[in-house]
C-alpha cells in the first residue's frame, strides 16, 4: 500500500491542491515544505540543520505526503523513502493563467504571490530566484 508520497512541480503546477486533495482521500497528513523552508509568512529562512530536522521528523512517520518546489541535496532523503513520486509538469500557459487568477483573487503582494530565496523546479532543471530581485 501506498503511504509515503512526494509531489514536485514548479510554481503554480497544482501541488497543494494535490496534495490536500489526496490527503483528504486517504486520510494522510499533506507537509507543504515551505513551512520546513521558512519559519514565518514573512519568508524568513530556517537554518538548513533546523529544516533538515524539520524535514526528518516527517519521514518517520508512517504515512505522508510530501510537496514542493526544491530540487536540492535536502529533499533526498524524503525521495528515497518515499513509495509514490508525483512530477508535475505543467504548461506555462496555465501557469501563467493560475498566477493571474491569484493575482485578481489575492492581490499582487498576496501570501500566495511570494517567495523566499530559494530553487523552484522549472521543468527538468531548477533555477535559483530571489524574490528582493523582483
Amino acid at each position: 500500500m501506498i503511504s509515503k508520497i512526494y509531489i514536485i512541480g514548479g510554481a503554480r503546477s497544482g501541488k497543494s491542491v494535490l496534495g490536500k486533495l489526496l490527503s483528504e482521500k486517504l486520510k494522510i497528513k499533506h507537509q507543504d515544505l515551505d513551512t520546513i523552508v521558512f519559519l514565518n509568512p514573512g519568508f524568513e529562512v530556517r537554518v538548513e540543520k533546523e529544516r533538515d530536522f524539520e524535514l526528518s521528523k516527517i519521514l518517520q512517520l508512517n504515512r505522508w505526503i510530501i510537496e514542493g518546489a526544491y530540487a536540492e541535496e535536502w529533499i533526498l532523503p524524503a525521495l528515497e523513502k518515499a513509495d509514490l513520486i508525483i512530477w508535475l509538469d505543467v504548461s506555462v500557459i496555465i501557469k501563467l493563467y493560475r498566477f493571474i487568477k491569484r493575482i485578481a483573487h489575492e492581490g499582487i503582494n498576496g501570501p500566495g504571490n511570494l517567495y523566499g530565496r530559494g530553487k523552484l523546479v522549472v521543468g527538468l532543471k531548477y533555477k535559483e530566484w530571489d524574490r528582493s530581485r523582483a
